[in-house]
């Protein structure tokens, strides 16, 4: 098969492994799992068009003390390879959850059809004083039809001096999803973090509903934790994008403070991300939300020459200046 035939050595399964067997593995028939507690050692799993369903609703996939768990599926028809069933019988991370310096790799396949009973179907947990919390990056696949409390991507709030957690998003699409919590603790259905989310390539974040604000992505600083938007510099964001953020107060300019980074713009429309449903730009020194943009309107570098012609960018309203 062609996930037998990729450089690791792959082994094909129709049932899950042993926890103690880290190793490569395809699936050939649709599986079961019973909760898979990786501890150490890295585990890869491609779905290859198959389905893993939660044996009893619990959580699926939890990997801690530096194990790393990767998620991946060869066959790229979305109406196959899903990873579904889990129904909220596990808190915090419904599907999986990744902690105490362990990590979480998705590169493509559907998580689909699960709920939580509380925050997060893919946790990224905080650890220790002393050891970092998980990690969860997705570079690729789709994450849609999920329903939890907050935060389909979530990453747990560290206190009394734990080390937090750890989003990256290079790719991927998240949307579909419902956040049901209401209220001080509403928002952020897509993607809900106390701390920074680097964002980068492909990254589609947006069509999720909340009860409550902001739907697609919501960053909660209230305890000043550095809850951001960081812009990658390993796969800077590619034309096309179609991240979507915003605050509880859509008033509040201070709030695009939170995008911060060093952007390769000389490829970009600058209007690549949203803003409280407005769309952002950067003109190389600055971002700017422009209210005044008919919908379609194709914008340039504000001031550059470029294929499209000299832009017509209005700065209607200037948020927030980065100097870089």
């Amino acid at each position: 098969t062609e996930c037998g035939s990729q450089a690791k050595e792959w082994t094909a399964i129709d049932a899950m492994p042993s926890v103690d067997d880290a190793g490569w593995y395809y699936l050939t028939a649709n599986v079961t799992v019973v909760p898979f507690f990786a501890t150490s050692g890295e585990f890869a799993f491609c779905l290859c068009g198959h389905t893993m369903v939660s044996a009893d609703g619990k959580r699926m996939f939890d990997a801690s003390n530096g194990a790393v768990i990767n998620i991946t599926d060869c066959d790229n028809d979305d109406s196959k390879g899903i990873i579904t069933g889990s129904t909220g019988a596990t808190k915090y991370g419904s599907v999986m959850r990744a902690n105490a310096g362990s990590t979480i790799n998705i590169y493509n396949g559907k998580i689909s059809g699960n709920t939580g009973a509380s925050d997060g179907i893919i946790y990224a947990d905080c650890g220790s004083t002393e050891t970092p919390g998980g990690t969860i990056n997705i570079y690729g696949g789709l994450i849609t039809d999920n329903t939890c409390a907050r935060g389909t991507v979530y990453t747990a709030l560290g206190t009394g001096g734990k080390l937090p957690g750890a989003i990256k998003i290079l790719g991927g699409v998240i949307t579909g999803n419902t956040g049901s919590n209401t209220g001080t603790t509403s928002g952020g259905a897509g993607v809900y973090s106390f701390y920074p989310v680097e964002i980068g390539g492909n990254a589609q974040i947006y069509g999720n509903t909340a009860a409550e604000g902001p739907a697609d992505i919501y960053l909660r600083d209230d305890q000043n934790q550095g809850a951001s938007i960081v812009l990658s510099t390993e796969k800077p964001l590619e034309a096309g994008a179609n991240v979507q953020y915003g605050s509880k107060n859509a008033d509040d300019p201070a709030d695009l403070a939170l995008i911060s980074g060093s952007p390769d713009v000389s490829t970009w429309d600058p209007t690549w991300i949203q803003y409280d449903g407005q769309k952002v730009g950067y003109d190389g020194s600055k971002f700017f939300v422009d209210n005044s943009a008919p919908a379609g309107h194709v914008h340039c570098l504000c001031g550059a020459e470029t294929n499209l012609g000299r832009s017509r960018c209005t700065l209607d309203r200037l948020l927030h200046s980065v100097s870089f």
